[in-house]
């Protein structure tokens, strides 16, 4: 259990450091690239998922209005499962269960029990790493709230290591190997639950070196750059 915690520790400091290094880098983009997508980083090899399209900040990716949907995490840098997941709140009622995935940390969930279990289900199996859980009018403790893998028997005992970010917030990891498909927050004395995010993880194939063994037709059409350029958009070639 110590090895898993210290695990989890280690990860977490890695983090920590690697957003250090680009935080601290002085070299800023400029421009957008052919497919309107704004860039930050020291070689520019972040892209921003900023909330209406909009650049984020060159050095440190920051988002003057917060994440696009879908995303979460220090510079909107990593992607939410918790957005195609079910969700189900028993034994407390609520408003909207559909707040609590909406990226917005201001609409809540209301708790009207004493505890609550909000249950997270997909249709497929999905890897569990960490999660961020946001509250509203209550200071979140340690004792508040648990979380449970129920077809995964091997985590029955997991200890997993929560980080309190601030009184209302706290990230959660959890060192498990095999996949999943339900995720149960059991929890006390919290009043409202505001956000949930699941990290998917982060993309960090973007705007690394690419090589291939051979060229369809002729470049740059058809370069092995194109598949970690950031973008899903095909170019429409006419051939003769």
């Amino acid at each position: 259990m110590i090895t898993k915690i210290t695990t989890s520790i280690v990860s977490w400091s890695m983090l920590i450091l690697v957003q250090y290094v680009i935080y601290s880098s002085e070299q800023s983009c400029t421009t957008t690239d052919r497919f309107n997508n704004a860039w930050f980083g020291a070689v520019c090899q972040y892209k921003c998922h900023c909330k209406n399209n909009v650049a984020c900040n060159v050095i440190n990716g920051d988002c003057p209005n917060g994440c696009d949907i879908g995303w979460f995490g220090p510079a909107c840098q990593y992607a939410d499962l918790a957005k195609t997941a079910q969700l189900t709140l028993s034994d407390g009622a609520t408003q909207d269960v559909t707040k609590i995935i909406d990226g917005d940390d201001t609409t809540c969930a209301a708790i009207t029990g004493s505890s609550f279990s909000l249950h997270i289900t997909w249709t497929s199996n999905i890897y569990f790493t960490w999660l961020r859980l946001f509250v509203g009018n209550a200071e979140l403790q340690k004792e508040s709230f648990s979380i449970k893998f129920p077809d995964n028997v091997s985590t029955q005992n997991l200890e997993c290591l929560k980080v309190f970010v601030d009184k209302k917030t706290v990230d959660v990891f959890c060192n498990i190997s095999k996949p999943t498909r339900h995720i149960v927050l059991n929890g006390s004395t919290v009043i409202t639950l505001c956000s949930l995010y699941i990290s998917k993880g982060r993309n960090v194939a973007l705007k690394q070196s690419t090589n291939q063994t051979s060229t369809y037709r002729q470049p740059p059409l058809f370069i092995s750059s194109n598949a970690v350029d950031g973008s899903c958009q095909l170019l429409h070639v006419f051939l003769d």
